[in-house]
């Protein structure tokens, strides 16, 4: 199966949610070497996961640095977009983030 993950906040590891998603797809890669998971982030991260686990980075629009704007279009319109491009399970599902 073709799962993806938002790893939006793997980008602050420093914050609680980043720390979880870390946490998270660590324990996955250790118990799930069937699946391939797919991560999307909105720039390069350090990537130690094993081969199944693949690293999509997705660069944000340049409008609205840093604000909430910038973040709700990459996770409602560039993920999105992504995520059907690789034909993943789950459009909505998300590391650790409710909408």
């Amino acid at each position: 199966m073709r799962i993806g993950i938002n790893g939006y906040y793997l980008t602050t590891l420093n914050s609680g949610i980043g720390q979880y998603s870390y946490n998270l797809l660590h324990a996955l890669a250790e118990i799930d070497h069937k699946n391939t998971y797919y991560v999307f982030c909105p720039q390069p991260i350090t990537w130690d996961l094993p081969e199944n686990f693949k690293l999509k980075v997705i660069y944000p629009m340049p409008f609205f640095k840093g604000t909430f704007l910038n973040r709700f279009y990459w996770e409602e319109f560039q993920l999105g977009q992504e995520i059907n491009e690789f034909r993943i399970v789950g459009k909505n599902c998300q590391c650790g983030h409710h909408s």
